[in-house]
């Protein structure tokens, strides 16, 4: 909670920056970090990891294990998408505004927390 990560090279890992899916991992900031060619996305937040800020970061070139739920995207929030993301590089699973549609949203919902999905009862 309250940690800065900035101005790193991360590559070549299996998820790159990953904010887990626990209580309190909160008001985090993660700025200016080249996140590169990392099997999963390069920058992640996962379900119970909110208002975190995410800005400024090169996370081009990332998720090239096309795995649920993150596939193939380089910056990823997972709901109850309450993180602020801004000026970053990458494919993005959401909106600049960190909005999805109705369907987007159940697709990664299903994808997460389904059998065999990374947030899924079986794996937490």
């Amino acid at each position: 909670m309250n940690n800065e990560i900035s101005d790193n090279d991360v590559t070549g890992n299996h998820w790159g920056i990953l904010i887990g899916n626990f209580a309190g991992n909160s008001g985090n900031t993660i700025r200016n970090n080249r996140v590169r060619n990392n099997g999963r996305a390069g920058i992640a937040a996962l379900g119970l990891a909110t208002g975190n800020t995410i800005e400024g970061n090169d996370a081009t070139g990332n998720a090239l294990l096309n795995i649920a739920p993150s596939l193939l995207f380089d910056l990823f929030d997972a709901p109850p998408f309450d993180n602020t993301w801004r000026n970053n590089q990458g494919r993005a699973n959401f909106a600049s505004t960190s909005t999805l549609t109705g369907a987007q949203a159940a697709a990664v919902m299903a994808e997460a927390y389904g059998p065999g999905g990374c947030l899924s009862q079986a794996r937490q």
